[in-house]
């Protein structure tokens, strides 16, 4: 007996100095496994990386798995319920054998079958540790008459630590790469930053780069209007469940968001949850998701929720850089379109400004086919007499109370700006001056807040294009029946057929 054990230690260690010179001449972890499998004595071998962030021990090569039509063994690290992830909680040796039954380690249902399939009633599991982190697992399994000892566990942890080490070198390795992607989809985000106008483009930008960053499956994302939430855009890989999506995930923003958001942007999906709602058929079992939100310090601007087909260390490491450089650029593209829109308003009443009224001049003109329009230079009666006996808070205030008045109307066919002081201009689109518009004016000015501070208006009227292409000469000509309306007595319209009183 004692012969038959010194030729199987002879054996076994023969066999470890073969497999660690096989290790010391591979190129690549994937190839030294692929050896590995062929060399190593067993009839079921698997070669499992760690992903613990994901809480994921994923195959990387296997053995004997296609006797029963199965690529990939891929298991849950908690609750450590087979033998992987045992060996990976417990960071030592793990044997399985008739002798140790199967609930001592828990298995589930999963490894019971397979386990059953592959007929292994012997199995051990073997940490790669390096730098103090289990890195990856060899599970080895076969029958009763496999041979099982101390001496061949001995020569198979005696090229873990090899093995983990390569291991290690080669998650470095992709960790470099996935740093040069990101660099490289940083310095892209940078010109959306730099030359992108608009959010539209922005997100159309961004959405291409989680395309090619990959295993997107869906995504709504969300902007605040006002009040309310409108669906931006959605991936479109949801199919016909896109629309009731949206609609949930505004609920759910409705509902749940309060300002917890302001100190926790990223919100990833637990382990275990569906990440689509239960009505979303063809879920993958590993998919997760993430909630996203974009803000200033007082208010929650939008919101985007990413679905992801499985786990995978280069969304995890890019997203959180891309997330911040995307919600920047949003900002920025805020702020100028705030810029823009407070250089082209009045900041007194809210209406739009001269340099905003040139701009659609300037676009009106520029049309191949121009629509009728009139023009109405308007110039209070009154005011000057009302800062001087009631103060300028007062006169402010009237010209709130009657920008406030014409907002009323602009969008249905009407513009109107305030020009600086008591001047203001309105543009009828699509009107021509007629006697039923003249008609209607008197009845318009009676229900302004005029009256209301003892004021009147008088207004220069001219038709476009009919009486002039040029908003400079046109301007000119509104201005001088203006003043003709002014030495006439005021409260009064000139346009291009006379002069008709208001109140």
């Amino acid at each position: 007996m004692r012969v038959v054990a010194i030729k199987e230690t002879r054996f076994w260690r023969q066999a470890a100095t073969e497999w660690v010179q096989l290790l010391q001449n591979s190129v690549s972890p994937h190839g030294v496994m692929e050896d590995l499998m062929r060399a190593l004595p067993w009839r079921v071998i698997a070669f499992f990386r760690i992903f613990e962030s994901q809480n994921r021990i994923v195959p990387t090569a296997g053995k004997g798995y296609d006797a029963i039509g199965l690529e990939h063994a891929e298991f849950s690290l908690l609750p450590a319920n087979n033998l992987a992830a045992r060996c990976f909680s417990r960071r030592e040796t793990i044997h399985f054998t008739p002798d140790a039954p199967e609930t001592t380690f828990e298995l589930s249902e999963k490894s019971q079958v397979m386990m059953t399939q592959l007929a292994v009633e012997r199995a051990m599991a073997i940490p790669l540790i390096h730098g103090g982190a289990v890195v990856g697992v060899i599970y080895i399994g076969d029958d009763r008459d496999a041979d099982f000892s101390d001496e061949a566990v001995t020569a198979v942890e005696s090229i873990a630590p090899i093995l983990a080490s390569m291991i290690s070198k080669q998650q470095l390795i992709e960790i470099m790469e996935h740093e040069n992607q990101a660099l490289h989809w940083m310095q892209e985000m940078s010109q959306v930053l730099l030359f992108v106008r608009n959010e539209e483009e922005l997100w159309r930008q961004f959405r291409d780069m989680l395309i090619q960053l990959g295993r997107v499956a869906g995504g709504v994302y969300l902007v605040r209007e006002g009040q309310n939430w409108r669906v931006h855009d959605v991936f479109g890989m949801l199919g016909p469940y896109a629309n009731r999506v949206g609609e949930d995930t505004i609920q759910w923003v409705q509902a749940r968001v309060d300002d917890s958001w302001k100190t926790r942007r990223v919100t990833w999906t637990r382990p275990g949850l569906r990440v689509l709602p239960p009505y979303v058929e063809g879920e993958s079992v590993n998919g997760r998701g993430l909630r996203y939100y974009v803000g200033d310090e007082n208010e929650l601007l939008a919101v985007m929720t990413l679905y992801f087909a499985e786990p995978d260390t280069s969304v995890d490491r890019l997203l959180p850089s891309l997330l911040q450089t995307f919600s920047l650029a949003f900002q920025v593209i805020r702020q100028r379109r705030q810029l823009e829109q407070l250089s082209a308003h009045d900041a007194l009443t809210g209406l739009g400004n001269r340099r905003a009224l040139e701009k659609y001049m300037e676009a009106y003109l520029h049309r191949p086919v121009k629509e009728p329009l009139v023009l109405m230079l308007c110039d209070l009666d009154g005011f000057k007499n009302l800062n001087d006996t009631k103060g300028h808070h007062e006169g402010d205030q009237a010209l709130r109370d009657i920008a406030g008045f014409l907002g009323n109307f602009i969008g249905d066919r009407l513009v109107a700006c305030r020009l600086g002081g008591d001047e203001f201009i309105l543009v009828l689109e699509q009107a021509k001056w007629s006697q039923k518009l003249l008609n209607s004016l008197p009845g318009w000015a009676q229900k302004s807040p005029l009256s209301a501070y003892g004021l009147t208006v008088t207004v220069g009227v001219v038709e476009m294009p009919l009486e002039s292409e040029n908003f400079t000469e046109a301007y000119r000509l509104a201005d001088t029946r203006l003043y003709e309306g002014k030495r006439k007595g005021k409260n009064c319209v000139v346009g291009p057929t006379g002069i008709v009183a208001l109140l």
